[in-house]
């Protein structure tokens, strides 16, 4: 995970450790000066091999403290129907490929 971490730095990506294995990792996409967000978690297949996953969480509602230790709480009311479909806030599928492909680069070096 250190070399990982090392990667990550030099990218200048930020990020929260969930765990020894698992980090939340953002970064801001000069472009439209909003953070594409992913998570990566870092399983052992064997002695020296290692798998990296990648999530993408752009979109997702992150977790606060207080939400995760209620997972009984009520859902929010439902909010009356809109006219048409609703429609997309932004397209991150690229901005998370482009994030997953500058750390698979550094991570080569």
């Amino acid at each position: 995970m250190l070399e990982v971490f090392r990667a990550m730095k030099a990218l200048d990506y930020e990020w929260k450790v969930i765990n020894p294995y698992h980090v939340r990792v953002r970064t801001l996409n000069k472009m439209t000066e909003k953070y594409v967000k992913m998570s990566l978690q870092l399983y052992q297949v064997d002695y020296k091999s290692y798998l990296l996953d990648f999530k993408s969480l752009s979109g997702e509602k992150e977790d606060t403290d207080e939400e995760a230790a209620s997972p009984l709480a009520p859902p929010p009311p439902l909010a009356p129907p809109a006219s048409g479909p609703p429609q997309p806030t932004g397209h991150h599928t690229m901005e998370f490929f482009e994030m997953c492909a500058a750390l698979i680069i550094q991570l080569a070096r």
